[in-house]
């Protein structure tokens, strides 16, 4: 095989037994980093979430019945299963656990935008005239997508060596490989800087979880809900930090992240505002209209969220 492409620029993450909190955590995530995760995910259940009437759009790009911090939980939980630090070294710990493989969908890939040699700087508070500019941060990067979309590029199965020793084997995207970064609890990607713990910190970072849990969707030209580059004239231009989907991952976690800011009690009028811009921020990175590669207009969709697999392997 050719050496593991870097799937994280368009997929933007032995472990510990399966616990009640829904997903795994491998030994090599720092103890303060695992305490805020699991208590992220608990505190859906201290929100009161009202599933009201004009929440129809948010019940169908769910596929629920019911918007409630249960049915969120159950959601996340089915798609983001196993948590590996910054530390892992992906490209190095990728293992052949078949040398071949059948998959559902077989040849049937997303389309993936060209890169850019040089793309334009992201704007950031950083990236002023009077401030340098930073380096930037992993936050959270969907894995577990990018090993399955290259075992199915080679028509074997893949999976990932954990440092247990074991290796954990991508037979779908739902096997919710995620792997985390030291910007998901950096006080400056923070809503309020003081402590990684306030409730508005809490939502920023779980409306993350829900978006990089979107990636673990998909199937054929859907598979992953691979972001799209940005187009020029976007604050985001040149960046793989655009979809071209109508219920992909920036609209998922700008939803949830809306319906988690009416539920927090605990947030502050400003840290709502804050809030808000992040949706704001999510919503216009959709691309409700683009041209593709052959020069065409045309509109962004509603795509098949149901996740494929390896059908069988020898």
């Amino acid at each position: 095989m050719k050496s593991f492409p870097k799937w994280s620029a368009f997929l933007m993450v032995g472990a510990l037994p399966l616990a009640s909190f829904g997903f795994q955590m491998d030994p090599l995530i720092p103890g303060d980093q695992k305490k805020v995760m699991l208590d992220d995910y608990s505190y859906l259940d201290q929100l009161q979430i009202l599933d009201e009437g004009q929440d129809i759009q948010t019940r169908a790009l769910l596929e629920t019945a019911k918007i409630s911090s249960s049915q969120l939980k159950q959601w996340l939980a089915g798609r983001m299963k196993v948590v590996i630090s910054e530390k892992t070294d992906i490209e190095k710990s990728v293992r052949i656990v078949s040398r071949a493989a059948f998959y559902q969908n077989g040849g049937l890939m997303p389309d993936i935008d060209a890169p850019v040699p040089t793309p334009t700087p992201k704007p950031t508070p950083a990236n002023s005239a009077s401030s340098p500019v930073r380096k930037p941060m992993v936050v959270m990067s969907n894995m577990g997508t990018g090993i399955y979309m290259y075992g199915k590029q080679n028509a074997k199965l893949l999976g990932l060596q954990t440092s247990d020793g074991k290796v954990l084997a991508i037979r779908t995207p739902r096997d919710g490989l995620v792997q985390i970064g030291e910007g998901l609890f950096h006080e400056r990607l923070r809503v309020s800087p003081e402590r990684v713990d306030l409730p508005a910190n809490r939502l920023a970072r779980l409306s993350t979880y829900f978006h990089e849990a979107r990636h673990s969707d998909g199937n054929g030209k859907s598979l992953g809900f691979a972001h799209a580059m940005c187009p020029v004239g976007h604050a985001y231009q040149g960046y793989y930090a655009c979809e071209k989907n109508l219920n992909g991952p920036y609209t998922v976690g700008a939803m949830v992240l809306k319906k988690l800011t009416e539920a927090c009690a605990d947030c502050s009028a400003k840290e709502k505002t804050t809030l808000q811009m992040i949706q704001a921020d999510s919503l216009s990175r959709v691309l409700k209209t683009y041209r593709n590669k052959n020069g065409v207009t045309e509109n962004a969709k509603v795509w098949n969220p149901a996740p494929e697999k390896v059908l069988y392997s020898i």
